[in-house]
């Protein structure tokens, strides 16, 4: 009897963040650009791109 078992999790994550308070500026990648925001006091964060796969193969 031949036993197999295969599983794939895999975690894809895009997005961006960006954080600045006054009168530190902080500059992130987003989009492939440079850009710069200033006087923001809260953390926005941005997940629409991430993603959870899971994939289980068993056999016999």
């Amino acid at each position: 009897m031949r036993f197999n078992l295969n599983s794939n999790v895999g975690i894809s994550i895009n997005g961006s963040y960006r954080k600045s308070e006054l009168p530190l500026t902080e500059m992130r990648v987003l989009d492939g650009e440079y850009q710069k925001y200033e006087g923001e006091k809260e953390v926005k964060l941005d997940l629409s791109g991430f993603k959870v796969g899971a994939n289980v193969v068993l056999s016999f």
